[in-house]
């Protein structure tokens, strides 16, 4: 533990190392011998930030999330380090799991006034924190076995199990951090795929039984039910409010959000285990014999497909970034998937699938991460480092509150509205 405290202790040193991309601007330690800025500027990119997370030296990254304004980096020990999207400046670094016990995919809590709030489940607890400072909010255990990452608003969490039911539990009731089951809903299958929860007040649910559900989080009351031919492994995504989902029947779904109406069915050639990426009128759809497909989102229409490639990054002005799971990231024309460059990436780091805008987040296994970004894009400044480090590990809603207290803030603001919250998300009043 010593080793662990003081890694931690570099926190501050760290995020003074961040690398400010622009002309004559030098890393702090030399790059990768693949993720070179020749390599980047022959494909009309550019390094934005470069951040050192201090992972331990005998631990090693094992999975990283982006969720919403936030990169989640999991070691193998149970650590999870919380990075700020946009500047690379590292929030905080906590140990929640113990080594290569499974931390399910972060969810953020919408809908708590005074509170920006992320929930991780481990195979014994879940802990509710603060998704700022990193303080521990809540943390509690559950006699199921959770199977999947949770969603979650004001005191309420959203979790699939691997019994076959979802599970609401109200986590926080009259001080008290004791959780009540609210409901259960029967799902037909083990729930391992992250629900949706959107619109301040509805959860799509899909499961290994091939269900896709639409209810009302708050009284369970169903909207539509609807039925694939396989198992739902992978999250399902929405375009606008409909809902896309992949099966392990070789399909790619889309039903209509409000009444489940089945719009369109892509057969693919083998079964389908990943969740879809929707980004602007297109779905990216990893297939195992053909690679990754790029459907039309309207229609279901097949645009074109890259055999090599494993996943969507990003789309990149009018290119899409591509990873064929080890060693590269293509960069493709996003009408006609013809291969435009190439940018070699070191072997066993990570990259990571972004929906919301044009980075690219690229993550050794010793904790070196790097945002690129086309050359175009006005470089990180020092400015922008400092505004990024004033707002570090402080929520928007309590900056708003001191504001207030301080006689800054208009008396319009609706200090209930976190603007870094997922657009899909509505927040909800208290009651």
């Amino acid at each position: 533990m010593k080793r662990f405290d003081r890694s931690f202790a570099l926190l501050f040193v760290l995020n003074t190392l961040i690398v400010v991309a622009g002309p004559g601007c030098a890393a702090t330690r030399a790059p990768s011998s693949d993720l070179t800025d020749r390599n980047l500027q022959d494909a009309g990119l550019a390094r934005y930030w470069t951040a050192e997370v201090p992972i331990p030296s005998d631990d090693s990254l094992a999975k990283v999330y982006l969720i919403d304004d936030t990169l989640y980096l999991y070691t193998q020990n149970g650590i999870v380090f919380s990075l700020q999207a946009d500047t690379g400046l590292i929030r905080w670094g906590k140990k929640l799991s113990g080594r290569n016990f499974s931390i399910q995919k972060p969810g953020h809590i919408t809908g708590t006034p005074g509170y920006s709030l992320a929930a991780f489940v481990t195979p014994n607890r879940t802990h509710i924190l603060d998704r700022f400072s990193g303080e521990t909010i809540a943390s509690f255990g559950s006699d199921f076995a959770v199977g999947s990452a949770p969603v979650g608003t004001g005191d309420t969490l959203f979790m699939g199990s691997a019994d076959g039911n979802i599970y609401a539990l109200v986590w926080h009731t009259a001080g008290s951090c004791e959780t009540i089951k609210w409901w259960t809903v029967r799902a037909g299958g083990p729930v391992t795929a992250t629900p949706i929860l959107y619109g301040g007040n509805r959860l799509i649910v899909a499961s290994q039984g091939g269900q896709v559900f639409s209810f009302f989080a708050r009284d369970k009351a169903l909207i539509w039910a609807q039925k694939t031919g396989g198992a739902i492994l992978g999250d399902p995504a929405l375009d606008a409010d409909d809902v896309i989902v992949a099966s392990t029947d070789r399909s790619v779904y889309k039903f209509d959000g409000n009444d489940g109406s089945l719009l369109w069915r892509h057969r693919a050639d083998s079964p389908l285990a990943d969740g879809p990426a929707v980004v602007d009128h297109t779905v990216y759809q990893h297939s195992s014999r053909q690679g990754l497909l790029a459907l039309d989102a309207d229609t279901g229409r097949e645009k074109w497909s890259a055999p090599d490639a494993k996943s969507f990054v990003a789309q990149v002005e009018r290119r899409v970034a591509v990873w064929n799971g080890t060693d590269t990231i293509e960069l493709l024309d996003r009408d006609t998937g013809k291969a435009l460059a190439k940018v070699p990436v070191v072997t066993g780091s990570r990259v990571v699938t972004n929906v919301h805008n044009d980075a690219i987040y690229v993550v050794g296994s010793r904790g070196r991460v790097v945002c690129v970004r086309p050359r175009g894009v006005p470089y990180l400044d020092p400015s922008k480092v400092a505004e990024g480090r004033a707002r570090l590990n402080r929520s928007p809603e309590s900056r708003s509150t001191d504001d207030a207290l301080d006689g800054t803030s208009e008396e319009t603001t609706d200090k209930s509205i976190d603007p870094l919250r997922s657009r899909r998300d509505v927040p909800q009043k208290p009651q």
